[in-house]
């Protein structure tokens, strides 16, 4: 803009000079403000890859994720674009994630529902609506939670007035623990559940009783069985309906818990955000019949 007709720099952020502004960015960015001359002399598309390749030849790592332009979220879909808005994810040839945060519409929020769990007859307008205002309610509360993961968006979803099911619950389980530490805690409490498993008609079917699930687990957190509450807690629990708590929709609860906080010091401290944190604002919007309130 100045009137200068070349730079000096590396494609990367990496180069010999300090103050060195990567040519990477800096024609991108040319780019985006409308410039058609660099379109014409260089191969802008392939310049992304390149300075990705040269950062890992140079340092051994790949750029930071937050990089301008060449970092891995760099091309993420972040706000709703018009159409003369300049999309980086579709010049680099790239489908970039829908990026879920206090700043997406709910149309955006129906699309990374779609992403992660397919099509459903559930995900509506209005609930992807409601699933944004929740967002914006936790902005306010001081709630530090991130909603782009598996379980993430399913408990915001549940959160907002949703309801989880069997495919959104297999879907999140598939996924293997994220490191030793998850998976340590993880395997203390299923040694708690087989305990609890033992004592069922039924053993070693993956399933718990509910008197036995409340026993093992709930009865810190709910003072009585047969209570309105417990009925929530237990129908919120059961995605199948089945009568039953299943490892696997245990298992939801506890990969939240442990994705949103990671530095729980224990398998009890892993429980207690599980519950007073996931379940319990969960279950508020199950509805219970008067048929159903007694547990016999």
């Amino acid at each position: 803009m100045g009137g200068a007709n070349g730079i000096w720099a590396s494609v990367c952020a990496e180069g010999a000079s300090i103050g060195n502004a990567s040519s990477c960015v800096t024609i991108i960015n040319l780019v985006r403000l409308g410039n058609q001359k660099v379109l014409k002399t260089y191969n802008c598309s392939y310049l992304r890859k390149a300075a990705i390749r040269v950062t890992e030849i140079t340092t051994g790592s790949p750029p930071h994720n937050k990089q301008p332009i060449f970092g891995t979220r760099a091309a993420d879909f972040t706000f709703d674009l018009s159409p003369e808005d300049f999309d980086i994810a579709s010049f680099f040839g790239e489908k970039a994630p829908v990026r879920i945060t206090s700043l997406a519409s709910p149309q955006m929020i129906l699309s990374r529902l779609s992403e992660l769990f397919g099509n459903s007859s559930e995900f509506t307008l209005e609930i992807a609506s409601n699933m944004r205002e929740m967002i914006l309610e936790d902005l306010r509360s001081g709630r530090k939670e991130e909603y782009m993961s598996k379980a993430g968006l399913a408990l915001l979803f549940d959160r907002s007035g949703g309801s989880l099911n069997e495919v959104m619950r297999d879907i999140i389980t598939a996924d293997e623990a994220q490191g030793p530490y998850e998976k340590r805690l993880l395997e203390e409490i299923r040694q708690r559940w087989n305990e609890w498993d033992l004592r069922d008609a039924e053993q070693n079917d993956d399933m718990l009783q509910y008197d036995s699930f409340y026993n093992g687990f709930l009865a810190p957190y709910f003072s009585c069985y047969r209570c309105f509450d417990t009925k929530q807690a237990l129908q919120a629990l059961d995605m199948d309906a089945d009568g039953y708590v299943d490892w696997k929709e245990f298992l939801v609860y506890l990969k939240w818990a442990f994705r949103q906080y990671p530095d729980v010091k224990d398998a009890n401290e892993l429980l207690d955000v599980a519950f007073q944190k996931g379940l319990i604002p969960a279950m508020r919007d199950e509805r219970i019949s008067s048929k159903e309130q007694r547990i016999d």
